[in-house]
């Protein structure tokens, strides 16, 4: 069944959201980031909250999403519509936070963008799941990603460094693979890994032309010397 994510649980991810990349001054607990970099959901349950009714009636169903950790800035943490059977608890935020986020444009001029804050969730179409206590309703969670980061301002929050193993707890950050969650990092290579391998595959492919470039000509030398030998024109320097 399409949307079926039985035996699926994310959990126990730390994700992090846009920082502020000035330097703080005393007192200051947020700042600009000069990319103006959020993620507009952490963790995003059903498929609305991404393609709105493009896919009609579609649902997310028997699914968990537990036990993570969210800091940084977010338009939200966690969004939830379109889903049945679902579980979502546990999930917490640490370190400094900020839910920020405006209108794009392609945000629906008739539907109901709702303001950027932690938990939210669309009820009347999120059947028999069970959510934390902390859940804000919201009339329409249909296409969230339109939003867009606010265009500068002092929004983002000091601290926090995806790229650290402590986090705020004190605790290793541990990851399990499972669907809609979005963390900063990724398996993606760098440009000089990519450089590296691209040197070496035509290396590899030189190698290997020059390889075969020498047995086609040993057979060919080959071929000519017994053919000579037949005909008793034979001259050891015709096959230098």
């Amino acid at each position: 069944m399409e949307g079926d994510y039985s035996n699926t649980i994310v959990r126990n991810n730390f994700i992090y959201g846009g920082f502020a990349t000035e330097n703080p001054e005393p007192g200051e607990v947020k700042g600009e980031n000069n990319e103006d970099v959020i993620i507009k959901i952490g963790i995003a349950v059903g498929p609305r909250t991404w393609f709105t009714n493009r896919y009609l009636d579609n649902i997310a169903i028997n699914g968990q999403a537990v036990n993570n950790h969210f800091s940084g800035a977010f338009g939200y943490a966690i969004a939830v519509t379109s889903a049945t059977n679902f579980t979502v608890e546990g999930n917490v935020l640490f370190g400094n936070t900020s839910f920020i986020g405006s209108r794009g444009p392609n945000c629906s001029s008739t539907d109901i963008t709702p303001t950027p804050m932690e938990f939210v969730v669309q009820w009347n179409n999120t059947l028999n799941s069970k959510l934390q206590s902390d859940f804000h309703a919201i009339p329409d969670g249909d296409g969230l990603t339109c939003i867009l980061p606010p265009d500068g301002g002092d929004y983002w929050p000091f601290g926090g460094n995806p790229n650290s193993t402590q986090t705020g707890n004190g605790s290793s950050p541990t990851s399990t693979s499972g669907t809609g969650s979005h963390s900063h990092g990724s398996g993606a290579l760098s440009a000089g890994s990519k450089a590296g391998i691209a040197i070496a595959v035509i290396f590899g492919l030189l190698a290997i032309g020059l390889a075969t470039y020498v047995v086609r000509r040993r057979a060919v030398t080959s071929q000519r010397r017994k053919l000579a030998m037949q005909s008793g024109r034979f001259e050891p320097k015709d096959f230098r």
